[in-house]
């Protein structure tokens, strides 16, 4: 019988190496958690690690702290797990004492069945490290009607998934990974189908140096904590991120910072959802039903997970409801049409299990006044549309200044700006392709650096730019085309100045902006119709006049670094 690695013999090794990953740094108001050498361990000494090979329907050990019995595989102690082979209906279970590092090595390893595949239930914490060149799968081939089902590998304890091999995971029943801590993804390529969410952490969820394609009936990446938000933040620094997602994109119940890394939303209701919403760099494209990026108190007051009794009749999460419900949330009716469990409400509850029917806890005060603020926002669809693309909207009083409706209301609706709900953009590249606000804070939006492009929604009663308090630039660039009904410019602290204009389009017509002098300062191709435009760049000087350019229309505006809302406020 070999030995099992101890927890000394771990330490010598990862230290006598350098960490494939560093520790991750701060980032705005929230400090990243830092990767331990234990976290950041791949190698192993395969003379110490337990040996466990599935076939079929049976699991052979070699080596100490592991026992097959009854199609269950269960791991009792510390140690390295070398998990290979092809087996059909077995579990994987980890119990080992509180104070124990497990390390699971899947090398080759394809498991299928119905239900939980992996549990973890008890261990210091565990690392699941992919092999270089390994493919790896756990599939999840029948839909279980155990309401104990939370997802296809469950975790009670941190969690991190690191190494640079492969890992499909297909979840039927619910999440296709759910930890109840924190969860670290530090490397490897994952491509996940999930009936609810992709990944959901109930405590901390950090990305880096991975590769992952999810496809998700609820959302792609989901954090949230039942007790306090604090904890359920989201780090995103990956190699590559594509999610198509019939719920949000990422939802985080404090705050998302995004770091780096390549992010494709191709498919969500919302794109971004959280409490604050930080992109410090990295190139992030998101296409929404509803709004693009959305800062929310009620981020995580989704429905309690608890339908585990209805499942979907195949394995395909990529039948999304239509977009014919852009401006307001698709019905949970809706949620049968789809091959995923894809039910959706306007409030959100806090646990995807069933026996969390007493997450009610969830719903504090913050998170009613986030529903609260999202439905004042969602009401604005009820304004008459607005004029078609090519033809002036109405003409009325003097525009409200300073991002004001009215009497000193609040363009976002008459709801109060919370101003700890905030989207913070300060590097990277945003780019967002939304049918409701595209940019939609109930607090404030800062733009401190990078480029945000947006091209919002073609119904009235959005905005490409919308927040219930103020909207301030300093740097970078930003385009902001949409309808003319919905247009809340930039307020008073902004030191970068701005034009706005009413002038329309149709999408992949160009607007060109000229100086006095007829020199170009900046284009930008819309991929929608339009019936105005918000430019703030460098290159704007406060006081000029510039004239804008589409397909032979043209209009003049002046620089300004209060920019004025040429149409009315929300209602």
């Amino acid at each position: 019988m070999r030995k099992s690695f101890t927890i000394a013999t771990l330490v010598s090794l990862t230290a006598s190496m350098s960490l494939a990953y560093p520790v991750l740094a701060q980032s705005g108001t929230q400090e990243s958690q830092s990767v331990t050498s234990f976290q950041a361990q791949i190698s192993y000494d395969e003379s110490r690690a337990s040996q466990i090979t599935l076939t079929d329907q049976t699991a052979t050990v070699t080596g100490q702290g592991a026992s097959f019995s009854d199609q269950t595989l269960t791991i009792t102690q510390a140690g390295t797990y070398v998990l290979s082979g092809s087996g059909k209906n077995i579990k994987l279970v980890v119990e080992a004492a509180e104070t124990d590092q497990v390390h699971l090595v899947f090398q080759n390893l394809t498991l299928e069945g119905e239900g939980t595949l992996m549990q973890i239930n008890k261990a210091q914490e565990v690392v699941i490290s992919l092999a270089d060149g390994s493919q790896n799968a756990l599939t999840e081939s029948q839909a279980s009607d155990d309401e104990e089902v939370k997802a296809t590998i469950h975790s009670q304890v941190p969690l991190t998934l690191n190494g640079t091999g492969n890992l499909t995971l297909t979840a039927l029943t619910k999440n296709a990974l759910e930890v109840e801590d924190d969860l670290k993804v530090l490397g490897g390529t994952y491509t996940v189908k999930a009936s609810n969410h992709g990944f959901k952490a109930e405590g901390a969820l950090d990305i880096e140096a991975a590769t992952l394609t999810i496809e998700a009936g609820k959302d792609g990446l989901h954090a949230e904590h039942d007790e306090t938000t604090e904890r359920a933040n989201i780090s995103l620094n990956p190699t590559q991120l594509s999610i198509a997602a019939t719920e949000d994109g990422v939802d985080a119940g404090n705050e998302l910072t995004i770091k780096g890394g390549t992010i494709t939303v191709s498919q969500s209701e919302e794109g971004l959802e959280a409490r604050v919403i930080r992109q410090l760099g990295g190139d992030v494209t998101i296409k929404s039903s509803d709004d693009g990026v959305n800062a929310s108190a009620g981020s995580s007051s989704k429905p309690s997970d608890t339908s585990a009794t209805s499942k979907p009749s195949d394995t395909s999460a990529t039948s999304k409801p239509s977009d014919a419900n852009a401006t307001s949330k698709p019905s949970d009716a809706n949620a049968a049409s789809n091959s995923v469990d894809a039910s959706t409400s306007a409030s959100r509850a806090t646990s995807d299990s069933a026996t969390a029917s007493t997450s009610d806890s969830q719903a504090t005060t913050d998170s009613a006044a986030g529903s609260q603020a999202d439905q004042a926002n969602k009401d604005k669809n009820a304004t008459p549309p607005s004029p078609p693309a090519g033809q002036a909207p109405p003409q009325g009083s003097q525009p409200p200044q300073n991002g004001q409706g009215p009497g000193g209301m609040p363009p976002g609706g008459q709801e109060e700006s919370d101003p700890s709900l905030q989207i913070i953009l300060e590097g990277g590249t945003l780019t967002i392709d939304a049918e409701g606000d595209g940019i939609d804070s109930n607090g404030t939006v800062t733009i401190s650096g990078g480029s945000l492009v947006v091209n919002g929604s073609v119904q009235g009663g959005n905005g490409p730019l919308d927040a219930a308090g103020d909207i301030t630039i300093t740097v970078g660039t930003v385009w902001a085309l949409g309808t003319s009904d919905m247009l809340q410019g930039f307020a008073q602290g902004s030191t970068q100045a701005s034009i706005t204009a009413n002038i329309a389009g149709t999408a992949g017509q160009t607007l060109i902006i000229l100086d006095a002098n007829g020199k170009e300062v900046a284009r930008q191709t819309a991929s929608k119709d339009f019936q105005a435009v918000i430019m703030s760049s460098a290159d704007l000087v406060d006081g000029q006049t510039y004239t804008i350019q589409v397909e032979g229309t043209t209009q003049t505006a002046t620089a300004a670094l209060v920019t004025p809302v040429t149409g009315g406020f929300h209602p």
